[in-house]
């Protein structure tokens, strides 16, 4: 996941970020915190990937990707009301775009 995930960054930086850019993020950054134990790091792109979506106002991916930042990244930056919060958001959001495997 890690190499395909640095690939389509790559290929982002090349030809231009899209909305499906922020799925590369945020792989990427999981890979930091999980497999190089850089929280700081990985919770930075990951966070940038939320920042991806909001540009693109990418709806169909805010499920996905608040669902993987909260519960990969945020658990060890922000308080746990916050990612409360985050959760009811990543809820609210998949059920208007019916994406029932994040609701």
């Amino acid at each position: 996941v890690s190499l395909i995930g640095a690939r389509m960054i790559q290929i982002s930086f090349q030809h231009g970020v899209t909305q499906e850019s922020a799925v590369a993020l945020v792989s990427y950054g999981l890979t930091y915190i999980s497999a190089l134990n850089d929280i700081e790091e990985g919770y930075r792109w990951a966070k940038l990937a939320l920042l991806i979506i909001d540009r693109f106002k990418a709806q169909s991916l805010y499920p996905k990707i608040y669902f993987l930042v909260n519960h990969f990244a945020s658990i060890w930056k922000e308080p746990i009301q916050a990612l409360v919060d985050g959760l009811r958001q990543t809820h609210r959001s998949a059920l208007v775009v019916g994406d029932i495997e994040y609701a």
